[in-house]
């Protein structure tokens, strides 16, 4: 199958020097590789594009017609080039982005004014969801997602950690006390994460000792945020993340609990906590874009200094 866009090369080439070995030296190729690329395109138009004579190669009247038309579609082929290039080179374009709710709104959604002031040709486009969406059906460049990643054929980086932090009011704390050690838990009223699975959830120390975390009370809740909301009434405690909880904790809002031990997630046998994290995730391509680069540098270094 002939190669179009090079027979055109070779054609316009042969036009402007009126010489087929001219025109394989420019192109590097074989004289006898540019004269069947010629004899291809005749074949497929139909017409002679060149009257050959002792005296050179002049382009026919059907030649000429196809020249112009030639060097318009390579004129516009190369101006297309040159715009897809130009976009790997300065970050620019739009960036179709997925966050989750809590973590977007509270640690990204502050820091877009500042990128998007440094770069100034990247348009925005988020969306807000806690599923894990499917990136190519959902046309996103990239997403943050907050825990423990499925195995999936994405390419993940690690933008910040997560982990989860047991905590209470300063009232909660005169009202009831507190534990001081995870044999007592069951004697405080708490709400749990609906959607955890309580005997994967641990807490350790660093000398390996390892005793499951198990959380007793009446209300069960999904939503980090309802459940934080819950926690301010002073009357539960409960395991957040510490991303969610960092400013009220700072502020003496709330107060950690067990604050010697370590919340880990896994089996009784895994020690895989630290595969819960804050990642970035996009389809693995040869090239990755520079305003997905732009995106995952910029708030990797803010979220480390954060």
């Amino acid at each position: 199958m002939m190669d179009y866009f090079a027979a055109i090369r070779a054609f316009l080439q042969v036009s402007e020097l009126g010489s087929f070995s001219k025109a394989a030296q420019r192109l590097e190729v074989k004289t006898s590789t540019i004269s069947r690329q010629i004899n291809a395109l005749e074949q497929d138009l139909g017409i002679t594009l060149f009257n050959r004579s002792t005296r050179g190669i002049r382009l026919t009247e059907g030649g000429h017609r196809f020249h112009d038309h030639a060097l318009k579609v390579m004129d516009t082929l190369e101006e297309a080039r040159s715009a897809t290039s130009r976009l790997n080179e300065a970050p620019q374009g739009k960036l179709r982005i997925a966050l989750p709710r809590a973590y977007g709104k509270l640690w990204i959604v502050p820091h877009l004014s500042a990128f998007m002031e440094q770069f100034p040709y990247i348009d925005l486009d988020i969306v807000f969801s806690d599923h894990a969406l499917n990136l190519i059906d959902a046309e996103l460049d990239l997403a943050v997602r907050v825990g423990r990643l499925n195995n999936s054929r994405l390419v993940a980086r690690k933008l910040a950690p997560h982990h989860r932090v047991l905590c209470a009011t300063p009232a909660f704390a005169r009202q009831y006390g507190l534990p001081q050690h995870p044999d007592q838990l069951a004697d405080f009223p708490a709400v749990r994460l609906g959607s955890m699975d309580e005997e994967h959830w641990w807490l350790s120390q660093p000398d390996n000792t390892r005793i499951p975390l198990h959380l007793h009370g009446r209300l069960r809740v999904t939503d980090d945020e309802a459940i934080l909301q819950l926690v301010m009434t002073n009357k539960v405690m409960a395991l957040l993340p510490q991303w969610l909880v960092a400013q009220p904790l700072h502020k003496g809002m709330l107060i950690q609990i067990l604050s010697d031990w370590h919340v880990t997630e896994g089996s009784s046998s895994s020690r895989q906590g630290d595969a819960s994290a804050v990642w970035v995730v996009y389809t693995q391509k040869k090239t990755v874009s520079s305003k997905v680069r732009a995106f995952i540098d910029y708030f990797s270094a803010v979220l480390k200094t954060d």
